[in-house]
């Protein structure tokens, strides 16, 4: 039996790509939706290469995505809170 094309091209970063990417909307999604008021999204390893994309997701959701500083320089936190 062989892998699929799709799972063939998928690398383990794109994998963890898609999943942080997903938390990040997932959370926008909850503070849009007036699930909470703040999301703290935190330890993410691709933030910086994400943070474009989610960005537009909560212009577009009305909420805002700020980039909160950490302790290691190879992780990000992301905060998405509501705009009042």
């Amino acid at each position: 039996m062989t892998a699929s094309p799709q799972l063939a091209r998928e690398s383990p970063s794109t994998k963890a790509w898609d999943g942080e990417e997903r938390i990040v909307r997932e959370a926008i999604l909850m503070v849009a939706s007036h699930g909470a008021p703040r999301v703290l999204v935190a330890g993410l390893t691709l933030g910086e290469q994400i943070l474009d994309a989610c960005r537009r997701s909560a212009l577009e959701a009305g909420v805002r995505l700020r980039v909160r500083p950490t302790s290691r320089d190879d992780r990000i936190d992301l905060v998405i809170e509501a705009v009042h």
